[in-house]
């Protein structure tokens, strides 16, 4: 999620999305900038959330993980 049940989650003509959605699918998925947690050409799911959860500065995402492993989209 972009934010908890009672934070505030940020959109902007300056990211055409929210801030979550940029970093966490535009840019950590699709533009594969969280491919290094390994570095091995899949972008999992937790890694783009770790990557977004670094890049976003007005807000913190929250993430609700049971799977044992890491999932892949």
């Amino acid at each position: 999620m972009a934010c908890s049940e009672t934070g505030l989650s940020y959109e902007g003509d300056e990211w055409q999305n929210g801030q979550f959605t940029l970093y966490f699918i535009d840019m950590g998925m699709v533009g594969r900038h969280a491919d290094n947690y390994p570095a091995d050409g899949k972008v999992t799911v937790e890694e783009s959330f770790d990557y977004a959860n670094a890049n976003c500065v007005h807000q913190k995402p929250a993430i609700s993980d049971s799977f044992a492993n890491d999932m892949l989209p």
